[in-house]
């Protein structure tokens, strides 16, 4: 998750122009005094530098603080502790030590100035310290209530970080909601090119169709949006659990800090609070130091403090007892050394000594295995020439055999070669076929080649040439046929003969037209000796499977002769690879216990001949011993004399030493707590900064620092925006309903439109078409014997089929199911997808039926089939969703009906209002025409 957090904590300071590099800084801390503090805060920005998070680094700071404050060393608490122990140093030695010993060099203070000096001072020093020490000891219980709230914010950050790893980890509504966001896209827009196409249809059907298309879209953007709603209700739950988890986790983490943030302000007032003490103790002690600057110069003036002479006196007696004291170390050194050489020298001959005796076993025991080694290797040596020529006459016979059979499997693959060849030999072909004859040539190459060279590796290259070069007597002579054998190129040419069965082939020098030409093969000459060849190489066959087998029993013995001799070299072998390692270690230890020998002789004589200078020099010290004894006695007396001279002298000045150390270690140690205090605050600065960058935005921005409550914000602004979405898309499908509806008014109004168009364009007679001829008509009648083609469709009676620009849509007129009508009967029958098509049997007649307008036919789709002549009724209703569409379909049966019966020849032209009625029960006039020609028949 971390990973992901930062890459979105870097793409959002690109886009607000922040440097990326400026993010992975880290906190640059607040410059402090003294150069531990420098030290310490160098330290903590390498800590720093290894990209610690927010929580870590104040985690950090409150132990920076801690350490400040109670580290045993280098810390307020020490520096205090220090303070303290040197006000009680400097009381002890005015009022005498509670365990005074021997040891202590300097007894209680006697010199009047100094106890009046003290007397004067050490009673403001004293409460100045001890309220110090006070204060830091509330400043100690601030430590730990900020490292408890260190702890707190830090756990409260881990609570915080996995509510919301666990958020990021829920399946999130936003593709629900995007889903939701697209239901609608360009519907609004299909609607209106929906609307268009209705403004502009000419017919019922083409404005059904454009609605339709609208419904359909407006339809499946309802399907999506419920989807996506459905999708949104399974994850929803989950998810705003989660959310709100993560929420609860910020706001526990938010008054974590703040909580913090307080109880820094109380330590911040500790902290001033020691601080103002520390500066009185500082003051105390500047004015103490004042008034002992003054005793001591008193003190000299008065000479009390004069001790240089008896000093330079006290030197030189040091120096002359030094210089004895070293004389005598060197003589006494170099007898020493001598002594040690000696020890050295004796102890390397007794080494020596004592390495021989104990490697005389290992080395003689070395010395017999190596000598067994080389019996054992001389053996295997005497073995191998004993038996060598055994062992060759065994492989001699081996090979015997082995060429036998290898003479089988020669004959065997000629036989299988020679069958082979006569399979492809066979096959002859054409004169001009070229690759065909080439294989045979190539074959009888072999065969003539393998005649010599049983085991030859024959191929062809791919280079030849068999066409013509310019103009020649004898082009033929220009071709040939490159061919490998046994890695040498050798060059070939053919002819076949008239008869087309019989191929010629010659071996030429090279490959142009003056090669040299030789005769070497020749097909039906080699096909007609065949199966003597054939007889032969089967016959060599069987004589050289026999012969291999008697070749294997008459080597037998010497083969199995040969492998026992081998057998005994190869033990005698062994044996002496197995004395050479069994014998490995024992000849190993023998060879290191003669080198362990010889390696301590010669360390006994370097040892000797390293010490012989040091042994003569300690022969010579010897001698000037005594003297140097007595120089260093009388040196130690003279220095006793001067130090018992100067002791009365430096009571006085090391008082005041003491006395002066004293005030200084408490002046160095009340700096120093003055110094830890300011340190103590400066890291309290930095954790109350650390603690405040957790709650930091990006200058101008709004946006948290943290990234993981940044993250939490852009989840929360999400799960927001997937709910505004949602909002929109229901308005979004409000409008996409409402401009449905609108569309649906379009409709009706256009197809009321049409309908009311066509009422008026009716027309009002039957007879207003020309009868017997060709030509075009805008009104409806009939035609006869003739193709008669108008812009509307007319009934045609024994006529070829006509065409017509457009159809006239028919209504049906309602009937109950089952009744006959003029001998119609009629059915009903549903489709959902189209109407059904009534068709008359056998029927080639072709015209337009006559409309009637019926008050219903506002609301159906009529589509007439022009190749049949049939009329097809769609009635749509309006359905809920789900619902089908129901249409009435007519089937007329081929029957009698009451108006058949009247003759051809009698019959008049029918009245236009029958016509119509006829229309509008779906039966045509050539139907009534076929029924009364039927019936006059």
């Amino acid at each position: 998750m971390m990973k992901n957090l930062v890459n979105k904590k870097l793409v959002k300071a690109i886009t607000i122009g922040i440097s990326a590099s400026m993010l992975l800084q880290p906190v640059a801390a607040y410059a402090a005094e003294g150069e531990e503090l420098n030290k310490s805060l160098a330290s903590d920005e390498q800590k720093v530098s290894k990209q610690l998070s927010a929580t870590e680094t104040v985690e950090q700071a409150a132990q920076s603080f801690d350490k400040e404050v109670n580290n045993e060393t280098n810390s307020v608490s020490a520096a205090v502790a220090e303070v303290n122990a040197n006000v009680q140093a400097i009381d002890q030695q005015f009022n005498g030590k509670e365990s005074a010993t021997e040891a202590d060099t300097v007894a209680t203070i006697t010199n009047n100035d100094l106890q009046e000096v003290h007397n004067d001072n050490y009673d403001q020093i004293k409460e100045a310290a001890e309220n110090l020490s006070k204060d830091v000891e509330e400043i100690k219980k601030d430590v730990e209530t900020l490292n408890t709230d260190a702890e707190n914010i830090s756990d409260a950050q881990d609570t915080r970080n996995d509510a919301v790893k666990e958020l990021e980890n829920t399946e999130s509504v936003d593709a629900a909601a995007q889903k939701a966001d697209t239901a609608y896209d360009g519907v609004s827009e299909k609607i209106a090119q929906a609307n268009e196409k209705i403004e502009n249809a000419t017919t019922q059907e083409q404005a059904d169709e454009a609605y339709a298309e609208a419904q359909a879209v407006v339809e499946e953007a309802n399907k999506n949006l419920e989807d996506a709603k459905k999708e949104y209700a399974e994850k929803k739950g989950a998810y705003e659990t989660a959310l709100y988890k993560a929420n609860a986790a910020q706001t526990a983490y938010t008054e974590a800090i703040n909580n913090a943030d307080g109880d820094i302000k109380k330590a911040e007032e500790n902290l001033k609070a020691a601080q103002a003490e520390a500066k009185k103790l500082n003051d105390e002690l500047d004015e103490a130091a004042k008034a002992l600057d003054t005793a001591k110069a008193n003190a000299e003036a008065a000479k009390e403090l004069d001790v240089e002479g008896k000093e330079q006196a006290v030197t030189d007696a040091e120096n002359n007892l030094k210089e004895a004291t070293i004389a005598l170390a060197e003589i006494t050194g170099k007898i020493t050394d001598a002594e040690t050489a000696q020890s050295a020298v004796d102890q390397a001959n007794a080494a020596a000594t004592k390495a021989e005796t104990d490697n005389a076993a290992a080395i003689s025991a070395g010395q017999n295995a190596a000598q067994a080694v080389q019996d054992a290797q001389n053996a295997a040596v005497k073995a191998e020439t004993d038996n060598a020529s055994t062992i060759q006459t065994g492989k001699n016979a081996e090979q015997a055999v082995k060429d036998a059979w290898d003479d089988v499997v020669t004959a065997q693959k000629k036989l299988d070669d020679m069958k082979a060849s006569k399979v492809i030999l066979d096959n002859v072909s054409g004169h001009f076929d070229t690759d065909h004859n080439k294989m045979i040539a190539f074959e009888l190459v072999k065969i003539w080649i393998r005649e010599t060279e049983p085991n030859a590796e024959i191929t062809l290259t791919g280079k030849e040439r068999f066409t013509y070069i310019g103009w020649t007597l004898d082009p033929a002579r220009y071709h040939y046929f490159e061919v490998n054998v046994n890695g040498t190129l050798r060059y070939f040419n053919y002819d076949t003969s008239t008869r087309k069965n019989d191929v010629k082939v010659y071996e030429k020098s090279g490959i142009d037209d003056t090669s040299d030409y030789q005769y070497v093969i020749e097909r039906n000459k080699y096909l007609s000796s065949y199966k003597d060849k054939e007889e032969a190489a089967e016959e060599a066959v069987k004589e050289a499977e026999k012969t291999a087998k008697q070749t294997a029993i008459d080597n037998k013995q010497a083969i199995q002769a040969g492998k026992d001799a081998a057998k005994a070299v190869q033990d005698a072998k062994d044996a002496a690879v197995k004395a050479a390692t069994d014998n490995a270690a024992a000849i190993q230890a023998g060879k290191d216990a003669e080198k362990a020998v010889q390696d301590a002789k010669d360390a006994a004589a370097k040892v000797a001949e390293d010490n012989a200078a040091t042994i003569n020099a300690g022969a010579e010290a010897l001698n000037l011993l005594q003297d140097a004894q007595d120089a260093v006695t009388t040196a130690q007396n003279e220095k006793q004399a001067a130090d018992d001279a100067l002791t009365l002298a430096k009571k006085y000045a090391e008082e005041y030493k003491a006395v002066f150390d004293s005030y200084e270690k408490l002046s160095a140690a009340a700096s120093k707590a003055n110094t830890k205090l300011q340190d103590a605050a400066n890291r309290l600065d930095t954790l109350k900064k650390s603690i405040s960058d957790l709650m930091a935005t990006y200058a101008g921005t709004g946006i948290s620092t943290d990234d993981v409550k940044a993250e939490l914000d852009e989840l929360n602004k999400k799960y927001i925006e997937a709910k505004n979405k949602f909002d929109q898309a229901e308005k979004d499908k409000e409008k996409a309903d409402e401009d449905l509806a609108d569309a649906k008014e379009k409709l009706e109004d256009k197809k009321k439109e049409i309908a009311d168009n066509e009422a008026a364009n009716q027309p009002t007679g039957g007879n207003d078409g020309q009868q017997g001829t060709s030509g075009t008509g805008t009104d409806q009648g009939t035609t006869g014997t003739t193709t008669g083609t108008g812009t509307d469709q007319g009934t045609t009676a024994d006529a070829t089929p006509g065409s017509g620009a457009t159809q006239t849509p028919v209504a049906t007129v309602a009937a109950a199911d089952g009744a006959a009508v003029l001998g119609a009967n009629r059915a009903l029958a549903t489709s959902s997808t189209e109407a059904a098509k009534t068709v008359t049997s056998n029927s080639k007649a072709a015209g337009a039926n006559a409309a009637l307008k019926t008050e219903d036919a506002e609301n159906s789709d009529i589509t007439a089939d022009s190749e049949g002549g049939v009329v097809v009724a769609k009635v749509q209703e309006e359905k809920t969703e789900k619902e089908t569409v129901t249409s009435a379909i007519t089937d007329i049966a081929d029957q009698e009906t009451p108006l058949a019966a009247i003759p051809v020849e009698q019959q008049s032209r029918l009245p236009y209002i029958l016509l119509l009625i006829l229309a509008a029960l779906g039966i045509t006039t050539e139907e009534v025409i076929r029924r009364n020609n039927k019936k006059s028949n």
